[in-house]
C-alpha cells in the first residue's frame, strides 16, 4: 500500500446518501468500483443519522502495483 501512495493516486470527494445499515456494515478494506476505476475508502465525514442528507465521503484510486516479500 506504501508503494502505491508513492505513486500520487488521485482523491476523490463524493457525496453519497448513506444510511445507518450502511455505516453498521461499512468496512475500510473493501474495494469501491466507480467510472472503471477502484476507489479505497479513506474518510468519511459530517454523517448525521438524524438528518436526510447526504454524506461527505473521501475515496483514494487504488492503483495495482505488484505483489512484493514481505521484509
Amino acid at each position: 500500500m506504501f508503494e502505491m501512495f508513492k505513486l500520487n493516486p488521485r482523491v476523490r470527494t463524493v457525496y453519497v446518501d448513506l444510511k445507518i445499515s450502511d455505516i453498521i456494515n461499512l468496512d475500510f478494506r473493501k474495494l469501491i468500483y466507480i467510472d472503471g476505476c477502484y476507489w479505497k475508502l479513506n474518510k468519511i465525514s459530517d454523517y448525521m443519522p438524524n438528518k436526510n442528507q447526504s454524506t461527505k465521503v473521501e475515496l483514494i484510486e487504488w492503483v495495482e502495483v505488484g505483489v512484493l516479500p514481505a521484509v
